[in-house]
């Protein structure tokens, strides 16, 4: 199954905001080719992109942008927002942004043309669940994408999907059209609060949703302590079981 890197795997062994950058060089002899890197880990916007998207070119990695955002907010498109994050990501030479979809109620022909326009820009749009959205609204923004020529794929967050209490296998079969990446990560209530846990270690049924999905990307997506490389591929390594 294809891998990748999503750097939320370094929270406990490198402060916040991180320098992301600085860890490519040891990913990419690791095997890594794709890395997805956290908009809320880095410090000054302004000065360390460039920095970043050097530092990837000489590595030979390919970054995805993961932005702590949405596309919707009060059923409306938020291209002011988008623009900054669109920007950001054409200086990062980043393949993607991602969000999630927030208060998506349908797309207007110009909220259309405005995100074909991104595409255009090179920049392919990935839609996360959060931990409020339904298969439903996510089904229904890439339909609407899909039918509009706009290039969108999903990124399947299994654990956001406990939080919102959904059939994750069933879900999967509902958006595998979609599913570009997935993003590996466990729930299970501790002392009375639901909590992010290693995969396996939970209530999802995690193999069945991953053998549905097997076609796309797959990264773990909870810290994974220190040494987070070796144990990140350690985590990685479950998936061989459905090899």
């Amino acid at each position: 199954m294809k891998t990748y890197v999503n750097t939320f795997i370094f929270n406990e062994e490198y402060s916040i905001p991180m320098r992301q950058e600085t860890l490519f060089d040891e990913l990419r002899r690791k095997g890594f080719e794709e890395i997805e890197i956290r908009r809320e880990y880095i410090g000054n916007k302004q000065s360390e992109l460039p920095i970043i998207a050097q530092k990837a070119r000489e590595a030979g990695v390919v970054l995805y942008y993961a932005i702590v955002d949405t596309y919707y907010k009060d059923g409306i498109l938020d291209r002011d927002i988008i623009d900054v994050y669109v920007e950001e990501a054409v200086t990062l030479g980043a393949k993607t942004i991602k969000l999630m979809p927030g208060d998506y109620r349908g797309m207007s022909s110009e909220e259309a043309d405005y995100l074909r326009g991104i595409n255009k820009l090179g920049v392919r749009l990935l839609l996360e669940n959060g931990q409020k959205s339904t298969p439903e609204q996510m089904r229904a923004f890439a339909s609407e994408c899909e039918a509009e020529g706009i290039a969108l794929g999903i990124t399947f967050d299994l654990g956001n999907w406990v939080w919102s209490g959904q059939d994750i296998p069933r879900v999967a079969e509902l958006l595998k059209p979609w599913v570009k990446s997935v993003h590996l990560k466990d729930g299970a209530e501790i002392d009375g609060v639901l909590k992010v846990v290693p995969i396996g270690e939970g209530v999802t049924d995690w193999m069945a949703a991953a053998e549905i999905l097997r076609d796309a990307s797959f990264a773990i997506e909870y810290s994974c302590g220190s040494p987070a490389i070796e144990n990140m591929i350690k985590e990685l390594d479950k998936l061989n079981s459905l090899s």
